[in-house]
């Protein structure tokens, strides 16, 4: 659980992410041991906007997501050499544990309560993976020193419809399709 830093209600964690050096293998490692899935891929995934503390940055990612029970798990593999903060985590490109993600009422809001409690905003960025018309905003908050990792901002109202696709995907998947390109292409 989650306390709001607005609201003060207790919000549940939604994922768990990591960084590793390549994020599809990773996923079917994932599958094989822990039995989550199926995983969708956002390759290459463009942003409207990324900074990286403070510094507007281009940065080439593919973000991988399933299920694992009630949380997501993402895997995020860096493609590029720009400083950002998967890199400050694990300059090599991991494998480890980046962040959790949690939703808030109020993104902005959110970040500068963090921010007055000492917690730096690491990242922030804009993307619209789906071709959603409203963009979908989120933060890194540099929270290692209380938990060891980072901490991600959502507002659920932007992202409640990807989390519920990913998750009813996995009610009842029978382990067919396990890796499904949701924007970019495979590799090669």
């Amino acid at each position: 659980m989650f306390l709001d830093p607005v609201s003060g209600q207790l919000k549940k964690v939604r994922q768990i992410a990591f960084v590793v050096p390549d994020a599809i293998e990773w996923a079917h490692r994932h599958m094989a041991r822990f039995g989550s899935g199926p995983f969708f891929v956002l390759a290459h995934l463009p942003h409207d906007l990324q900074t990286y503390r403070g510094k507007e940055i281009d940065l080439d990612t593919t973000g991988v997501v399933g299920q694992w029970g009630d949380v997501m798990v993402e895997l995020v593999e860096q493609h590029c050499d720009t400083p950002s903060a998967y890199t400050e985590l694990y300059p090599t490109g991991g494998p480890g544990l980046h962040h959790m993600t949690v939703f808030v009422d109020d993104i902005h809001a959110s970040i500068k309560d963090y921010e007055s409690k000492g917690f730096d905003n690491i990242l922030y960025s804009v993307v619209s993976p789906l071709g959603d018309t409203k963009p979908s905003p989120y933060a890194m908050m540099d929270t290692r020193k209380e938990f060891g990792m980072l901490t991600e901002f959502y507002e659920e109202a932007v992202v409640r419809d990807f989390y519920k696709m990913v998750r009813e995907a996995s009610e009842g998947w029978d382990r067919s399709d396990p890796i499904r390109y949701i924007y970019g292409q495979p590799e090669g």
